[in-house]
């Protein structure tokens, strides 16, 4: 028995229609409330706060908050010091980093831990700072790029 593109084309037709329909007429079939519980705020003053990363950043299980604020020049961490999300303390990586963009984390050197990436966009760079002891608490910086002409993003 042959099957002609017609009848494909009508078959196919047909059935999104009766999808549509049993979509129009049902959303509880699609549709699913998300509870959420509320807005808890980590970093107040973050000035001109442009870019937000989670990774575990000092290596005990929990993420933890990466941010890069453009007005205050700052690449810096939340520590989530619970492991629930219900406190916080900020750690400065670098508050020198003029106009910080964008931030991100990786563990480059292959050492097991967590290093941070970041892009200037006034000060035309892109670094990374290296974990040195793996609990976040000491950092060096390494350029990788110094005339990079309006750095935006690190992924």
């Amino acid at each position: 028995m042959k099957i002609s593109k017609i009848s494909v084309k009508c078959c196919t037709v047909l059935f999104f229609v009766f999808l549509l329909s049993v979509l129009t007429c049902y959303p509880q079939v699609w549709a699913v409330e998300v509870p959420f519980s509320g807005k808890i705020t980590i970093g107040a003053g973050f000035d001109g706060a442009e870019s937000v990363f989670a990774a575990d950043v000092d290596g005990d299980g929990d993420m933890d908050v990466l941010g890069a604020a453009y007005d205050a020049d700052e690449i810096a961490w939340w520590e989530n010091i619970a492991g629930d999300a219900s406190t916080w303390i900020k750690h400065s990586i670098d508050n020198m980093f003029d106009g910080a963009k964008s931030v991100s984390a990786a563990d480059l050197d292959n050492d097991g831990d967590m290093d941070i990436l970041g892009a200037a966009y006034l000060g035309d760079k892109v670094a990374w700072w290296e974990n040195t002891v793996g609990d976040g608490s000491q950092w060096i910086i390494h350029i990788i790029d110094s005339d990079f002409g309006r750095a935006e993003s690190v992924l």
